[in-house]
């Protein structure tokens, strides 16, 4: 929602504890080394932490900071890390070279002249060797680097804006190179982490800086800072018979003299999936630090029809307050009744209320904001499915409509005030849901946000939504966002792209039947692109999503299933 509304990141910066800070290493008792004390080093890290926001935020270093997010992890070995999501003003946005390389370096300093960054550089921002160097490296996978190191030599920056694609740092061939003592080799600009000159100076440890170059990379990051915490698998046994147990049976016939014995696996009994807590972590949650902050917060907005509230209760409530909270407003009548009286208010659609207004939760009702908003408002999704169609087209309806004081009001097809009967017939009546760029609208809204398997959903339940329209453009929708909707195929489950669009075709088709027994992907004229007798390589055209989406208005044309 924050990025509907912003506009997408423009850095995403990655901050590790140093071990050998000296607030840490001053503070060791004999003998000791940081992993004995992680009160020490999360109290030192987090004080860190703070002081980096603090830059980036209020004295702004890069520029005036429009929204943040950050999260903390830890790794397997227990330090801390800070992942950091900012998006700058618009007089401040990333756009160009000049700025990306006052930001960002990606090359060895000047020994002589910049001694002290040199160092750091050699220390915390060299990747260490693999490939052909060292086949047996932690990054290395199928052969090759994952992150597709040794870089290629590059004389100035260049940007993928649109692209599926990262920028690309400067990285001069300038015979500069840095001896790593612990791989014993020499490196040159092709491995070193892309940094900022400022920040490792003052820091003195790992803060990776790269700039976002599209809206298809956004997407990766903020599903990577939100990918929950880490977990291991244990194996349960006695150590006799490995937690199996054993059963014999009776011979079934004279040959057999002796009972038959049967392995009986219970796999439940065996592997158990458990969380798992470092000692870092422990001690971090224990001085209750925080996990993640953020600059804004979202405020979810009830959509339902009239008198089809959900209301939530403990079955050991008492029904005096139940009945009372039966009688209370929701935020969407509240807001049906703000618009009654309050003309200012009629100017916002309802998702845009909660940056104008608070809500009293006390006396359930909207008032006027005193102060700057840090609230974005959200409505609840709604999915076009059987049964619940009209609430869908309600929904369509209010986030087109503003000033709405009842719910006929959100039915009127005309100035001298007719109305339909459902909301579905004034969605089709005033031409909302017959556009042939509407489809693709909700798709590119999708590609923001959603993982591929929804996105296959969603292709599909708009294919059973549109084909009573008169829709045809189909074909043209999947192969403009085909390498979007098998992407996890391709890069999760490593299938090549033939494979991949072909295992979408059979799920698409399956959510097909399922809603319409007589559609399929070839009954709406969809065709492989590989039936095209086109190569993997067409899959690289991508659509420029960053050029045809203003980020800064908020479509609500698709829907999150």
């Amino acid at each position: 929602m924050v990025i509907a509304r912003h506009g997408k990141p423009d850095l995403f910066i990655t901050m590790t504890c140093n071990p050998r800070w000296p607030e840490i290493i001053d503070n060791l008792g004999p003998h000791q080394k940081w992993e004995n004390r992680p009160d020490l080093v999360c109290r030192v890290f987090h004080a860190k932490l703070l002081e980096l926001m603090d830059d980036l935020t209020q004295k702004q270093i890069f520029g005036v900071v429009k929204n943040y997010h950050y999260v903390i992890e830890f790794q397997k070995r227990g330090l801390p890390h800070a992942h950091i999501v900012l998006t700058m003003q618009t007089d401040d946005k990333v756009l160009d070279v000049e700025t990306v390389d006052a930001i960002v370096q990606a090359y060895i300093p000047d020994k002589n002249t910049q001694r002290i960054l040199y160092g750091l550089v050699r220390d915390f921002h060299v990747h260490a060797p693999c490939g052909q160097l060292n086949m047996f490296a932690k990054c290395m996978m199928n052969g090759q680097c994952k992150k597709f190191y040794p870089k290629p030599y590059r004389t100035h920056t260049s940007l993928h804006m649109g692209g599926n694609k990262r920028p690309e740092y400067k990285r001069p061939d300038d015979s500069r190179t840095i001896y790593v003592d612990a791989n014993r080799c020499r490196v040159t600009n092709r491995r070193i982490v892309p940094y900022n000159a400022y920040l490792l100076s003052k820091y003195q440890c790992h803060i990776n800086i790269e700039v976002v170059g599209s809206l298809y990379t956004m997407k990766y990051l903020h599903k990577y800072i939100q990918k929950g915490s880490d977990s291991i698998t244990l194996r349960i046994g006695d150590g006799n018979n490995d937690g199996n147990t054993r059963a014999h049976s009776q011979p079934t016939t004279e040959l057999q003299k002796t009972p038959i014995e049967t392995l009986v696996i219970d796999e439940i009994k065996n592997y158990q999936d458990y969380r798992y807590v470092s000692a870092m972590e422990a001690m971090w949650r224990i001085l209750e630090f925080r996990m993640h902050d953020r600059s804004h917060s979202v405020l979810v907005l009830p959509v339902h029809l009239p008198g089809d509230r959900t209301i939530m209760f403990d079955e050991l409530e008492e029904a005096n307050n139940i009945e009372a909270r039966l009688q209370s407003r929701s935020k969407l009548e509240a807001y049906f009744e703000l618009n009654s009286h309050d003309v200012v208010a009629r100017t916002y659609l309802y998702h845009e209320i909660p940056q104008h207004y608070t809500w009293n939760y006390k006396e359930c009702k909207w008032q006027s904001r005193r102060q700057v908003s840090k609230q974005i408002g959200c409505m609840i999704d709604v999915s076009p499915l059987p049964g619940q169609m009209e609430l869908f087209f309600f929904r369509l309806l209010l986030s087109r409509i503003k000033g709405a004081t009842t719910y006929d009001d959100l039915k009127k097809i005309d100035d001298d005030g007719t109305t339909t009967d459902t909301f579905e017939e004034a969605c089709r009546r005033k031409n909302y849901i017959r556009r042939t760029d509407e489809f693709e609208r909700a798709m590119r809204e999708a590609v923001l946000k959603q993982h591929p398997r929804k996105m296959r959903k969603l292709f599909a339940l708009y294919c059973c939504i549109t084909i009573d329209e008169g829709f045809t453009e189909y074909n043209a929708i999947w192969h403009q966002f085909c390498e979007y909707m098998i992407d996890d195929f391709v890069n999760l489950k490593r299938l090549s792209y033939q494979r991949a669009e072909e295992k979408a075709f059979k799920e698409i088709n399956e959510i097909l039947k399922r809603n319409r027994s007589n559609l399929s992907m070839a009954a709406l004229g969809i065709r492989s692109i590989h039936d095209n007798n086109r190569s993997d390589a067409a899959f690289n055209r991508v659509p420029d999503i960053d050029n045809n989406i203003n980020c800064d208005r908020h479509y609500d044309y698709g829907v999150d299933l």
